[in-house]
């Protein structure tokens, strides 16, 4: 039966596995899907619409911040913080590694992406040259730019005897910058009227194309996780869950608010994800499950399923357009993509433990 560890996680550096955190980790990459796609297509019931609209724009942004908590603590809770930076460049030369397979991989979305350009060819080049250096090679690829960023900057903060709480700290500050390009977008849209302080930050807008990035978003979360691998916190049951209820309603609140006051630019994140993330990880870490060779398999299917389902999804809306089958204003796309991407995930981790096939696990690993 499942249990509950009252002790703090930096009582718990000797624990090799936190199998409960698998167990989310493939649950976020269901979202990640979700926020992809609309689980009911492109209807025009009210109802349906509602859900939709409720399930992509809050719901599904708790999955990102999980992962990026994960990766910090997960990393910085075997090291001290004065010997975190060469740990943490080996860790972001194999995301790196990650990037640019996962970046060939999408060569073909991206090639299209070039060549339909509405202004022309050479500046589809010159946006795939910005995504792929600033911003992340393709939609979902990001995730590995922004942590490659986020994981190098917090260790090299560490190695210059930055504390963790002060990292944090200035995360923080860097955080809520960055939410006024997104979901805070309200408050600085009266600095139109100060013409060249405006045109100077669509300048800067230019460059970086979002906030949603290594700086801005990734570094608060990545922060979090390392904070919670240096600094004893310890919460009862009780209160991790109703921490977690109430930061879920905080972040529907302050989304709904948000969007009636006609602030938001993009739904990217939230101010609320920050105790979302915290408290979901925190109960995931601290719920105990029997260990076993299940957990370290469904955290391969949980980073192959995130790669793959946009790849699924393109090749079946193609399918779609050719046989006329109307699956984007339905649920298909979604079931489809869904099913397809697990099964593709499983066939690719059979095939990875075949010697021949290995080189596979540069996928995921």
């Amino acid at each position: 039966m499942p249990g509950f560890n009252p002790k703090s996680l930096t009582d718990c550096r000797e624990q090799k596995q936190f199998p409960c955190i698998d167990v989310v980790k493939l649950i976020c990459a269901v979202l990640v899907i979700t926020a992809h796609i609309a689980p009911f297509g492109e209807t025009d019931v009210p109802l349906l619409m509602t859900i939709n609209d409720i399930i992509q724009r809050y719901l599904c942004r708790i999955a990102v911040p999980f992962f990026f908590v994960c990766t910090g603590f997960l990393l910085f809770r075997r090291t001290e913080p004065a010997n975190a930076l060469s740990p943490a460049l080996g860790y972001a030369k194999k995301l790196l590694r990650m990037y640019l397979l996962w970046t060939a991989i999408y060569c073909v979305f991206i090639l299209r992406d070039i060549l339909m350009n509405p202004q022309s060819v050479l500046q589809g080049i010159v946006i795939a040259l910005r995504d792929f250096f600033l911003v992340g090679s393709y939609v979902h690829l990001w995730y590995l730019h922004a942590s490659i960023t986020a994981v190098v900057l917090a260790a090299f903060l560490l190695s210059r005897e930055v504390a963790p709480t002060k990292i944090f700290g200035i995360s923080l500050v860097l955080y809520c910058i960055g939410l006024l390009a997104e979901s805070y977008f309200g408050l600085i849209r009266p600095l139109q009227g100060v013409p060249a302080l405006w045109q100077t930050l669509k300048a800067v807008q230019s460059v970086i194309f979002t906030t949603r990035n290594g700086l801005f978003e990734g570094l608060a979360f990545v922060s979090l996780g390392m904070l919670l691998a240096y600094k004893p916190i310890r919460l009862s049951l009780k209160a991790a869950v109703l921490g977690l209820i109430a930061s879920l309603a905080l972040l529907l609140a302050e989304g709904l608010l948000l969007d009636n006051a006609g602030w938001i630019r993009d739904t990217d994140y939230y101010l609320s994800l920050l105790p979302v993330a915290f408290f979901m990880f925190y109960l995931a870490a601290h719920i105990q499950l029997k260990p076993g060779k299940l957990y370290p398999y469904l955290r391969t299917l949980s980073t192959l399923v995130y790669f793959i389902h946009i790849w699924i999804r393109g090749a079946l809306m193609i399918l779609s357009d050719i046989l006329h089958l109307g699956w984007t204003q339905n649920a298909m796309l979604f079931l489809l993509t869904l099913v397809l991407s697990v099964i593709g995930a499983m066939v690719i981790a059979k095939m990875a433990q075949h010697p021949k096939l290995s080189f596979l696990k540069k996928l995921y690993v």
